[in-house]
Parts: C-alpha cells; structure tokens; sequence
C-alpha cells in the first residue's frame, strides 16, 4: 500500500494586473433554462444553468435569488448575474463547479469578476468571500473550507471589478482550492461590524456577481515516473495571470526550495536555488525508492507589491510505489472516487464481487501487473486499462479466471470469471490484453461491444476449454463475443516483446467477431519474416465467426496473417463473411482445416507491409481438407511494391470433392488461381478432387510478370480433378462456367503442368453465351480435350453454417444412400458420368452431415460424427477420423486408423511416409500436452513439420505454433510458356493407352498379363499395381523387363472391375481398367 504523504509550500502573493479567462460553467450567467420561480427545484437555481443554490430553501426569502436572474436586468454584464445574500439577511450562497479541480497536481487560483452591490443596511462595506464545498448543496454548512476573500469600501449600485488569490490551505488539516469538487460565493461585512440600530434584528446586505473568470499562478505538480523509482516536483509560473517581484534581500531572481521529509517531519534532505520568474519553469527529481521519504517540503519566495509575504502551506501528497488492492465488495471508481494509488502491480476482483471503472477513470500498471477476475467475479470496464507511461514497459494484463468443469451458462449468476468491456473502453500496452487461461483454470467469460484493444502483445488469448449446457450437458459454442471492436498497433507500440496477434485462439469453438477492426500500423524492424507483421485471428484447433455488422464491415489491415487457421486433431468449424482484407501478406490461410466457410469478402493487394517480402496472396489452403466453402470473394491486386499476387492458392487439398467457385479476380494478380501438389485422384471411374466453377476473371497485364487465370503447378504429382466441369441434378456434364481474361494471351488462360499425360484434363465450356469465347481456354496447356458443356448459370448456392436442419437429416442420410448405391452401379457398368457424378453427390451429402454434427448442440455424437467421416471413403476422411480419436483420448484407435489408411488406399511411398510421421506426431501428442513440448519433443515435430509436401507437415506446425514456432508461405512460381492445343477428336470421354501398355486378357481369370515395349523399359524401375474399386491396393508387384505375369488364384481375389496402374517412383505413367471373373 501507499503511505501517506505531505507537500510543504510556504507563498509570497500580491494582486495580478493581467487575467486569463477561466473555464466556469455560464460564467457571464446568460445561459437560462427557464425565468419562472416555479420551473426551479429548491436546490437548483434552474434559471441560471451550471449553479446551484448552496442553501436549500432559505427561509427569510426563498425565493430571492431568482429576482435578478430573470426579473431584473441588474448585472455588470447583458442580463443577469447571480445574486448572493449576507448572512445576518438570510443567507444566499451560490455553488458551481470548480474548473481547477485536479487530481493530483497543486495549483493557486486567482479568481476575477464584477461585483455590484445592492444594499446595504450597515456602512457601505461589502466583503465577497469563496470557499470549497465537496458537495453542491449544504443546510447545514458543514462542508464549507475558507479559501479566500476580496473587500469593497463605497457606494452602491457602482460595477467595482474584484480579485481573489484562493489562499491555499495552512497546516496539514487545510484543503487546497484544486481539490474541491464546487467553489462557493457569498457575501459578508467587513470586521469589526457596528452595533445594529435600537429595534433592528437584522441587516440587509445583498449584490450581485458577473463575468467570473479565473487562472492558474503557480502550479506545483508532483509527478511520479513509475518506471524507476523516480519523483519529480514541478514547479509553474505564469506571469499573464500573477505579476510579482524578487526581494531585494535575496538578489537577483526568487527563491525556491525543496526539502524531502520523513513521516514526523524529520528532514532527510534540503536545497535551494534562485530562479527568474519571468520566465520559470522548475522540476527537481529524486530517487523515491526509500520507503522513509514521507512528505516533500516546497518553498518559494517573491514579493507582491513590494512587500516580501512568508506564508506556510501544507499540501497532501500520496507517495508512490505499485500498490496491490483487493475488490472485497461490489464498487465502482470514477476519476472522483478510486483507491489513493498511482498505478497498481495488481487489482484482485474476488469471487462474488464486480469492480466497474467508469469512462473517465485511467488505472495505470506497473511492469508485471495484472488485474485478476477471480471465478464468479464481474469486471465492467468503461474506462482505460493501461501501462505506467515508460518506455518498452507492459503490464501482464487482464486475467479472467475460470472453472475448466463447469458451464458458461447463466444460472443466478456466472460460475466462471465474467468481462464486460463497453463501448470507449480500452485496453493497451499489455502482453496479453484479456487472457482467458485463468490462475485455476480455463473458461473464464469475455463480452466487449466497442472495445479498443492497442498497443498489446496479444489482444485477447483463449485456451482450451469445451463449453457445456447447465441442463444436458452437451458441447455448446463458447461464451464470448466482440462486437464492433478495434485491434490496433499503432506508432506507439511499447517495444516490450514482439507483436504476435490480435486474437489468439486454442481449443475453442464459436468465438464471434462482429463487424471488428484488426489494423497493424506500427513499424516492424528488422523484419525478414512475414510473421513478424503478427496475425488478426491465429485460430489453432479452434472454431470462430469473423463477419460483419449492421453498422460496419470486418476490416483487417497490414499483418502478416490477416486470419491463420490451423489444425492437428479434431476439426473446429470456422467462417468467415464481408470482411476486407487489405495489404496482408496473407489474407486467410487455413491449414489441415475441413469446413471453412469463406464468402463474400475482398482481398485488397499490391503493397505488401515490408520490401524484404514482397509476394501476397488473398487465401492459401494448405493439406487434406473437405466440406469448405469458398464462394464470391473478390480480389483485386494494384500493385506497388508487391512483384508476384495470388488469389486462391490449393495446396495438396487431398482426394476429396472440393470446389472453387464464383469468385472474381481482378487487376494485375500473378495468378487468380494456383493449385500445386495432390488435389485430387486419376482413377477413371472414381476420379474425383479439386474443380473450378463459375469464377470471373478480369486480369490486367502486369509488366514482366505473368498473369495467370488458372496456373496449376509446377510441382511434382501435382494434380487436380480431371473433369473439370459441374453436374446437373440428372448426373449429367455441365460446363464450369469460369470466365476468362482475355487481356493478355501470351499468358495463359489456363496453364497446368502435369508429369503424366495420365493426368491431363477434361475442360467443358459453353460456347453460346452473351459475351462469346469467354468460357474457351484457348492459351492452355495441361487441358487434354475442350468439351462443350450445357450451360452453367452460375447461381449462388452457399449457405452459412450449419447447412442443414434437424428435420432434413434422414432425408439427407437417404440420399446418400441412394446415390451410393447408384455409384456402385455406375463403376460395375463402365459408365464413367454417372460414377463421377453420383461419387461428387456423396461426398457433398457426406460433408454435409458431418458439417451438421460438428455445429449440433442438441444431439451431438461424436460416434455420428466419426461414421460420417468414414463415409467419405477418402483419405482425408479417415485422417478426419484419426484425429477425431486423438482428441477424444483413445490413442490407440487413432493409430490404428492410420495404419488402415495405407492398406485400404492406393498410396505412393510418400504418402505412406507421411502416415508414418503423423503416426510419430500423435505419439509425441499422446506423450505431452501441445504447448508443453519437450526439447526433443519440439526437435522431432519440427523435422515433420519442414518437409514441405508431408501430409504431416500441416498438422505438426499447428502443435509447434503453439510452442513459440511461426512458418512462412511457401510460393511456387516456375512457370512454362503455354501452348496452343487442338481439340481432340476423339470421344471426349474415351481413354488412350499412352505408354502403350499390353494387359490382358480383359476379363481375366486365372492369369493377367502385362508387357510393354522394350524400348520404354531402359534401365528405369516399373511398378505394376492393382486397385479393387474401395481403392484398396491389392497387387504391388515389379515390372521387369517388360513383362509380367500375375497369379491370379494365388491373390483370391473377388470377381469385379479393378483399375491398373504403371508406376515409375512416385509418378502414375498409365492406368486402365480390368474385369476379373
């Protein structure tokens, strides 16, 4: 706690010649509110706003001092003035409020105003007096403290211009002037008064004032650093206010003199120094560690006209240090009423009990200090949170304590710790703004509405923590919200620590940000990583709402990440609509991250936020992901320091069904769309992955740089679904409906580079169309046959999630049974549409109910959820599926559906040795917490997490992103001039044998043959392998010299289509189709 301490100030006055005007309420008195008695209140002198009468209803004439504010114009100045009465008459006093109040600084006031006396039953004396009041209203006059007087000798009715030096208080029970809250007027005689004549009982003595001015003399300030101990007296003086001299005892210039006290007054040390007062500004610093320094001693000498005044002042001063203070009951502090510290190593709300910090109240913390919500305590924060004013020092921040057991639901009260933060509050300059890890657990409540988060480390921090109705039991989103919010660095960022995020997210699901701001503007140095700009949203294993509000759209500003989502076991759901996102180095990037929903928002690039980088892209989606969306976002890139902007970059998205669609490219991007790595699988019958639908493209050439609509690799096994094309509801072909530049033809419409002709697409157009040929590739490559299509008419087709109701579930699951049915008809009759298109109706259906039981807080399953993913039949379903396990604790189960993984799909060895480091990941996982990685824990991850093309990669930075770690975009950019190709005339959907492969017999029985030519066989090593139609590898044997017999009685396999594929490492050089009876 603070001690108590004292200012010792001995003054010399005399009388200013010149006046600065003071800020009072109506001090010319011609602002009314109303001229009849009746409309006033009995303590309230209404007609005359900003002035109370001091004494209620004051019984000789209650109704006197409204007369010459509204009947009469008798004032010194245009109309009115305020009437005060002496006291033998029946005292009239009038209150308003002292514009000089301050909270800690020391000051002497001078006071200048008009008096017009109006009679006077003794000798034509008049004496205006002034006190200070901690009240506007007092019968009784209790609250009443002397400060000063100005005296008037002659006749009345006579404008007589008067002056009042605030005499400050004179031993330490006095009060100054600057401390109370009301400064009161009134009137007396002047002492001695002459004996009342014979039958009188009273004297009448009455005026009024005018044109009531002020200003501040001396100053006398008393500032502590709270960064080093340090206090320092300041000490003003203002000529244009007070004219004084120098005694002549003393030479040249006055005296000032500093002496600092124990608590009994001893003195610990003294000094003095002459000064100009012409021109005096003075500050004295010291060392205030010593806890024995009580109280200061100040001293200043001058002469006023001519005279040398020694007066004695002792002025009250709280000593420093950081306090602890604990909230043991409900209250509310306001710049008038607050606990008598400067700033704080700690505020403790404890359990059951709220603080509120009003608008006008500024609570200052010392390095390390926090304010800690206990569970079951309320914060309502109106006011500012924020650092002691130092350079490179941060507070630790808001702590809000929670109970990781129990529910965020409201029931006669919170059980967690709860904090509200209202509109004009702010909190900045803290290592974590709002952390919700509280001391005892997570959980813990935040709500904000117009919040300022500047200036913070982290704006607000979420740690694990499952939300649980009261009533039930099951998983609910996370009790929280922001609502209008701003995040911001700006240029008085506290170089404490780095800047990381404005919200950081772990292990948490449905957190809302509405309509919020997340601006990054302070200066980077040194940076040569982009996430040294720090991220918006960095959402890891964690579920969010970023959209907009009524009253603004989400607006993210300079970062690194404008939002970063990654995952590594169970999958949280996120969407993201109607923000903009503007010289990001990333707008969104979502790693290993199924069920995004990303619509209808605008990706703004061309200057990126540093020179050391200068490549930027709107989205980049990054590992096996299903069931997102990303629809109707436009991006438009301006370039100016920025050499190379993407749109949408896919990266190795996996075998699932996922499509880009009816999104707008603009201006001088590199590319509108990028895919590189596996986005999909070639398996004739079942070949499915990424497409491309419906997206506009109005690129404008870019000097020396390309200028792409769609640029699909370059990079090993890069693929994407061959049939590039929609469905209608009959199963049947449509065209993608992309549109394509035109601007620029030396670039490429559509440029893909594929490693195997195998995987050359199918590209369906339409080619009746209001604006002619733009939905024709014509400057391509990698498109093996342009197909004409029926017409796509692009109609929007996203929803917000959850997609589908309760009521629609066992329709749903009906559908996707029937269309699984359809699709094992298809593949075992060779007709290649219909599998294509009923295998795209089952992952949709298959995506869409999991999508439900992710959002489902009624009847949640999480074996429901887990089928589900099984359904999909793909790979990424069961990855789905492995760290659905994981994060459900059953270790084991999560192993054992990866080791199914390689035995139940065709894998080349590379992705097998990603199974393998993911197998390694959840064991470090099953072993530690995430963020609590041993070294060699964070050694072995890290070693997964670098091998840029891994399966593994993705998950394993999300873990190490919590351990400290950050990880760059990677660009791929090679690029292979594109080419003129021909339509083929053959049937658009036919297949030719490339490589010029035997396999028969086909039906086969006993035996399969398999030959090549000689000359293809060199001294490369082939591979043959055999795939039944759930995808499962059942015969991996080599191809030597170009030949090879397979036993078929020896493999026991089952009657059916299977499909074939020639190998060479990693790369499928040909694949077909074989019948086995």
């Amino acid at each position: 706690m603070k001690n108590l301490s004292f200012i010792l100030l001995f003054v010399w006055a005399m009388l200013p010649t010149q006046m600065i005007i003071g800020q009072f309420a109506n001090g010319d008195f011609e602002s009314s509110s109303s001229c009849s008695p009746t409309d006033c209140n009995e303590s309230d002198i209404s007609c005359i706003e900003g002035w109370w009468g001091y004494i209620p209803n004051s019984p000789s004439d209650p109704d006197a001092w409204y007369s010459y504010a509204c009947q009469s114009n008798i004032s010194c100045g245009d109309l009115r003035g305020i009437r005060i009465q002496g006291r033998e008459a029946g005292e009239f006093l009038a209150a308003t409020r002292n514009p000089y109040f301050l909270d800690d600084p020391v000051s002497t006031v001078v006071l200048q105003f008009d008096l017009l006396p109006i009679q006077s039953d003794g000798p034509d004396q008049w004496r205006v007096s002034v006190w200070g009041s901690d009240v506007a209203t007092d019968a009784n006059l209790t609250n009443l403290h002397f400060l000063g007087s100005q005296d008037y000798n002659g006749a009345a009715l006579v404008c007589v211009p008067m002056e009042v030096l605030l005499e400050e208080g004179v031993n330490a029970n006095d009060k100054l002037a600057t401390t109370f809250d009301y400064l009161v007027f009134g009137l007396d005689f002047i002492p001695p008064v002459p004996p009342l004549p014979p039958g009188n009982e009273l004297r009448s003595l009455s005026g009024v004032i005018d044109n009531l001015e002020g200003c501040l003399a001396f100053s006398l300030d008393i500032v502590e650093s709270g960064c080093d101990d340090t206090v320092c007296v300041q000490l003003s003086y203002d000529s244009q206010c007070l004219s004084v001299g120098c005694p002549d005892e003393i030479g040249f210039g006055c005296l000032v003199a500093l002496t600092l006290l124990d608590g009994q007054l001893n003195v610990l040390s003294t000094a003095s120094w002459n000064v100009i007062l012409s021109n005096f500004n003075y500050e004295l610093c010291f060392d205030s560690s010593n806890p024995n320094i009580a109280q200061i001693a100040v001293q200043l000498i001058y002469t006023l006209d001519g005279q040398t005044i020694d007066e004695t002042y002792l002025l009250p001063y709280t000593y420093g240090g950081c306090g602890q203070y604990v909230v043991s009951s409900n209250e509310s502090w306001s710049l008038d009423e607050h606990p008598d510290f400067s700033n704080y190593q700690e505020i403790r709300v404890q359990s059951g009990n709220s603080l509120t910090i009003e608008s006008d109240m500024t609570v200052e913390f010392c390095e390390g200090g926090k304010l800690v919500i206990e569970q079951g305590a309320e914060l309502e924060l109106h006011g500012t949170l924020t650092s002691v004013i130092c350079d490179s020092i941060c507070w630790q921040g808001v702590i809000v304590d929670g109970d990781g057991t129990s529910s965020q639901d409201y029931i006669n009260g919170y059980t967690q710790g709860y904090f509200q933060g209202k509109p004009g509050s702010v909190i900045e300059n803290a290592i974590v703004g709002i952390d919700l890890r509280g001391e005892n657990g997570t959980g813990g409540i935040v709500k904000c509405e117009e919040t300022n988060f500047r200036n913070n480390q982290i704006g607000v921090k979420f740690s694990p923590f499952t939300n649980t109705a009261y009533f039930g039991g099951q998983p609910k989103a996370y009790n929280a919200s922001f609502r209008n919010c701003d995040f911001k660095t700006d240029m008085s960022y506290q170089e404490c620590a780095p800047f990381v995020a404005f919200a950081w997210m772990w292990g948490v699901d449905g957190i809302p940000f509405t309509g919020c701001h997340f601006t990054r503007e302070h200066n980077v140095v040194n940076a040569d990583e982009v996430t040294d700009f720090g991220y918006g949203i960095l959402s890891i294993r964690s579920g969010f709402n970023l959209v907009s509000s009524p009253e603004r759209d989400s607006y993210v500003n300079g970062l690194g990440y404008g939002v970063r989502v990654a995952q590594y076991s169970a999958i949280k759901p996120y969407y993201v609509r109607k923000a903009i996102f503007e010289d990001c180095y990333v707008g969104l990037a979502g790693s290993f991250s199924s069920f995004g929903t990303v619509v209808e928002n605008t990706f703004l690039m061309g200057t990126a936020p540093d020179n050391f980088q200068t490549k930027q892209s709107g989205i980049i989606l990054t590992g096996n992901q299903t069931g997102f969306e990303v629809q109707e976002n436009t991006f438009i890139s301006n370039k100016t320091n920025a050499t190379a902007t993407f749109g949408i970059i896919s990266d190795d998205l996996g075998d699932m069904n996922n499509v880009i669609r009816k999104n707008y490219f603009m201006g001088d991007l590199f590319a509108g769309n990028q895919a590189i790595r596996r986005n999909g699988v070639q398996n004739f019958e079942l070949s499915r992955g990424l497409s491309y639908e419906c997206n506009e493209n109005y690129l404008t050439e870019a000097s020396n740089q390309y200028g792409f609509d769609f640029f699909i690799g370059e990079y090993p096994s890069t693929t994407i679904r061959k049939s590039q094309n929609a469905f209608s509801d009959q199963g049947k072909f449509i065209s993608t409906g992309n549109l394509f530049s035109r601007n620029n033809p030396s670039k490429g419409d559509f440029n893909a580079t594929f490693e195997l002709n195998f995987d050359l697409i199918d590209y369906f157009y339409f080619d009746d169309q209001p604006i002619p040929d733009l939905q024709k590739p014509k400057q391509y490559s990698g498109i093996d046959k342009r197909i004409v299509g029926t017409r796509n008419f692009c109609l929007s087709t996203y929803c917000m999630p959850p997609c589908l109701i309760t009521v629609d579930l066992p329709l749903r699951k009906a559908d996707f049974a029937s269309h699984r049915t359809l699709l094992n008809t298809a593949i075992a009759n060779n007709d290649k549409v219909a599998s294509i298109y009923h295998k795209s109706e089952t992952d949709g259906i298959a995506g869409l109910i999991a999508q439900y039981y992710l959002y489902d807080t009624l009847s949640y399953s999480n074996d429901s959820l887990k089928q589900w993913y099984r359904n999909m039949e793909a790979i990424t379903g069961q990855l789905l599926v492995s760290g659905q396990l994981l994060a459900e604790g059953d270790f084991s189960q999560a192993m054992s559906t990866i080791n199914s993984i390689s035995t139940s799909y065709a894998m080349s060895q590379r992705q097998i040795d990603g199974l393998n480091d993911l197998k390694t990941l959840y064991s470090v996982l099953n072993a530690s917490k995430a963020d609590s990685l041993t070294t060699g824990q964070r050694a072995t991850v890290l070693a997964i997490a670098i091998d840029d093309g891994s399966l593994a990669s993705p998950p394993a930075k999300a873990v190490l992103m919590l351990n400290g770690y950050h990880f760059d975009p990677v660009y791929y950019l090679d690029v292979k001039q594109s080419r003129i190709v021909e339509p083929s005339q053959q049937d658009p959907l036919s297949n030719e044998n490339r490589l010029h492969v035997a396999v028969y017999p086909n039906p086969a029985t006993e035996e399969l043959y398999i030959s090549m030519e000689q000359e293809m066989i060199g001294d490369q090593q082939y591979v043959f392998e055999l795939i039944d139609m759930q995808g499962k590898l059942v015969v991996q044997e080599p191809l030597n010299n170009a030949r090879l017999n397979v036993d078929l009685k020896s493999k026991s396999l089952v009657s059916g289509i299977y499909v074939y594929r020639i190998m060479d490492d990693e790369k499928v050089l040909d694949s077909g189709r074989v019948v086995i009876k």
